[in-house]
């Protein structure tokens, strides 16, 4: 009788420690310190800004990625990691940090200074992009635009790419964090060279 509460001993013991490593903590992340990489300008002017539009789909913390070399339409998401707020939100936050720090002073939408630009931004996509099992790659597509008013001034759309360090969570949030600073490098870019007036 000995050996058979043995065995069912191990067994519960195995059962158990496969529960413990199948169970892992929720990890939430988001895109790190923004970098700056380009000078502070107090001169430039002030702008409003809209909250970033993004589709439903982004509108949850989940982390998400697609295996192209599997089925591109599908959509998957990680088990264990989260961002710490939609990811609408979280490139909004990017997005204004790295305003305030070139020079310019961003106001709500809802601010009803008179003469001031309005910029609205357009998220269409951010998300792990896996070519095979061990490379992938962070994308950011965006759209922005220019408003005097309720007058168009200037639209354009800005992409960034970025490959991961690693074929994971944590690779795909590090070059998601990536791919966003190289698209609002170009927006900020673009911001200078269109001066937009009232």
């Amino acid at each position: 009788m000995q050996p058979c509460r043995t065995s069912l001993t191990l067994a519960l013991l195995v059962l158990l420690g496969t529960g413990c490593a199948m169970h892992q903590p929720m990890l939430l992340v988001d895109l790190g310190a923004a970098s700056i990489s380009i000078a502070t300008n107090p001169g430039l002017p002030a702008l409003r800004m809209s909250p970033v539009q993004a589709p439903p789909w982004l509108d949850e913390p989940r982390m998400l990625y697609r295996l192209l070399y599997e089925n591109p339409l599908e959509v998957h998401a990680y088990a264990t990691r989260r961002w710490l707020m939609a990811p609408g939100l979280l490139f909004e936050q990017r997005v204004r940090q790295r305003l305030v720090a070139a020079g310019r002073i961003v106001l709500p939408a809802t601010d009803t200074t008179t003469g001031m630009p309005t910029l609205k931004i357009e998220l269409y996509d951010f998300m792990q992009h896996f070519s095979d099992p061990a490379s992938s790659s962070g994308r950011v597509l965006m759209r922005a635009s220019l408003y005097t008013g309720q007058q168009l001034f200037a639209q354009h759309t800005f992409y960034g790419q970025v490959a991961a360090s690693s074929a994971d969570a944590a690779g795909g949030a590090r070059a998601l964090a990536g791919a966003s600073d190289v698209a609002i490098d170009a927006l900020l870019r673009w911001l200078a060279a269109n001066p937009c007036k009232p």
